[in-house]
């Protein structure tokens, strides 16, 4: 799923932070639009790309501080696709879908496009010698394609908040590896305790329900 940095200081014509609404609200429209089609399948599978990002979201929930543009966007957003990926994985448990939240790591790409004319060199420079390739990155997608379309690992995982990054780490420390550890291709790693709480699930879906109400944009399932 397409992304966009942070430090795009900007707001959609819809009145969205530019983030939230690339990083998030688009994906979950398209998501909740597919998942009647998906029903119908023998398998299928749904990878929400979050990022070591979610762990360093703090800041309470509510319409204000999420939907808003400010310097939040990319945090919130990519702890609103953890969340949502959790809350898929729960309320599908019982159908042949399953879905997955990545982190596809510290990458290479273009998501660096809007960095300033004097620090975009500085920080090529810096990628060359410390990020993952493009290919490196898209590991953990794979990954968890793979882990939903196996009949077995697909059954085992029913339910389950399973969350896949591109480093190892070691003795239970996760939030410093999972920002740039060594590459281990994907790897299962416990995301932050915060993203897997009920209270948050349930906000974060509350929350996005309301706003698609509110614009009167009709997806299956929100009324379900």
């Amino acid at each position: 799923m397409a992304t966009i940095s942070a430090g795009v200081d900007k707001k959609t014509e819809d009145g969205f932070g530019y983030g939230v609404q690339v990083n998030y609200l688009g994906h979950y429209m398209l998501t909740e639009a597919l998942i009647p089609l998906m029903e119908k399948s023998e398998r299928a599978v749904i990878v929400n790309l979050s990022s070591v990002a979610h762990r360093f979201y703090s800041t309470p929930v509510s319409v204000k501080t999420f939907f808003e543009n400010n310097g939040d966007s990319y945090l919130s957003s990519k702890f609103a696709m953890m969340v949502y990926a959790f809350r898929l994985q729960s309320r599908l448990a019982n159908t042949s879908i399953r879905s997955y939240a990545v982190n596809p790591g510290a990458v290479r790409s273009d998501i660096w496009r809007f960095l300033g004319k004097y620090t975009k060199p500085i920080m090529n420079a810096f990628m060359k010698m410390t990020f993952l390739s493009v290919f490196q990155g898209s590991s953990t997608s794979f990954a968890a394609i793979l882990r939903g379309l196996d009949s077995t690992t697909a059954e085992n995982d029913a339910g389950k908040h399973i969350y896949i990054s591109p480093y190892r780490y070691y003795g239970g420390i996760v939030k410093m590896f999972d920002v740039l550890g060594p590459y281990g291709g994907a790897v299962l790693m416990p995301p932050a305790p915060r993203a897997q709480q009920a209270e948050q699930c349930d906000t974060f879906e509350l929350l996005t329900k309301a706003l698609f109400e509110k614009e009167k944009i009709d997806i299956p399932l929100l009324n379900q």
